[in-house]
């Protein structure tokens, strides 16, 4: 069941409305600053006390220790192929109209809502390749995961509706690769997916 916190106080944060989970299932809140600024950020962030405030107040310079950690150069990074037009990305990134939200321009917000990276095979991703890195739009990702998320990920129609060679080999049961051969030889989208896959026999089995 949600846990329904609106109304409820955190540092100078006040809990607003659910507004959904991100791709971990974590809980996404509304909430509004006592400065009046509105954000979305994480429930588990709320409750430990990491997010108490919208950002904009930063008594004494908030030391955050984390400059020589990968969510850190992370952030740098993701900054800075939206801004600098020397970066080797800028063109599919900053160039194409994506850009980061105002309040990731300070590293503990974008900490606060995107976490640390699970492991070393992560790394930041957008879901929506299209859209900007913002709290319900980015997410640690496997570069497989990313892989499948390219602009130029291939599709195939089925059913009037367009679907990643996975997904369709998935719910099928058949190979992607399997179905990716048939398609590339012409094979009708319908056969493709209801002809058996040919079991390899092996040479070396005994009658």
């Amino acid at each position: 069941m949600k846990m329904d916190i609106s109304g409820n106080k955190f540092g100078r944060l006040t809990a607003i409305s659910f507004v959904g989970q991100d791709i971990r299932q974590q809980s996404l809140w509304l909430v509004r600053c006592d400065c009046g600024r509105e954000f979305v950020t994480r429930l588990g962030s709320l409750r430990s006390g990491h997010t108490k405030a919208c950002g904009r107040h930063n008594p004494g310079q908030m030391r955050h220790g984390r400059h020589k950690t990968v969510e850190y150069a992370a952030w740098q990074k993701m900054r800075h192929r939206c801004s600098c037009k020397n970066n080797p990305s800028y063109r599919d990134y900053g160039g194409r109209g994506i850009s980061v939200c105002e309040r990731w321009n300070k590293f503990e917000n974008f900490l606060a809502d995107v976490g640390l990276r699970p492991s070393a095979g992560y790394s930041l991703d957008r879901i929506n390749v299209n859209g900007n890195y913002e709290p319900l739009n980015v997410r640690w990702a496997t570069k497989k995961v990313q892989s499948l998320n390219r602009r130029n990920a291939r599709f195939v129609e089925y059913g009037g509706k367009k679907f990643r060679f996975f997904e369709l080999a998935s719910e099928f049961g058949i190979p992607e690769r399997n179905l990716r051969t048939r398609i590339q030889n012409g094979m009708e989208i319908v056969r493709a997916l209801s002809q058996p896959v040919k079991k390899i026999r092996n040479s070396h089995a005994t009658n």
